[in-house]
């Protein structure tokens, strides 16, 4: 569940993408996607407590998305594994890896926009800079 902050963060950043015109005029209808909080989860987890993950889950709805019509994919952050909210931590290394295939894996779902939230910044703001860019994947902390 996404919390109230992460919530007023979508928004903000929503209002903040540059308008541009629908490629489909008969309808003008934006689907809205929404994530955050995802640590990095590659794998799905049916967990009583905290369920989330499946990279190629997320990827197979968001593709169905994307061809239907317009969609702005967005993230609240909170992208990237380990830190203190991740309860799937698999040590710093690991969890760095973790972060580079989201990364990667947002960039080809093309997501629009991610917050960049605290732990997102745990490896340094340059790192995550560097690896977002090569993904493809526009970040902002506005």
């Amino acid at each position: 569940m996404m919390t109230h902050h992460a919530i007023t963060a979508l928004l903000i950043l929503a209002a903040l993408l540059p308008a541009a015109p629908p490629a489909d005029r008969s309808g003008g209808i934006v689907t809205v996607i929404a994530s955050g909080e995802t640590h990095a989860m590659l794998d799905p987890c049916d967990c009583p407590q905290e369920p989330g993950g499946g990279l190629a889950e997320r990827a197979t709805i968001l593709e169905a998305q994307h061809s239907a019509g317009q969609a702005l994919l967005l993230d609240a952050g909170g992208f990237a594994g380990g830190g203190m909210y991740d309860t799937y931590t698999a040590g710093r290394a690991m969890d760095s890896l973790r972060t580079i295939a989201a990364i990667n894996a947002m960039g080809a779902m093309r997501y629009d926009a991610a917050v960049v939230g605290d732990d997102d910044l745990q490896y340094g703001a340059a790192w995550l800079a560097q690896r977002a860019d090569a993904a493809g994947l526009p970040l902002d902390c506005r």
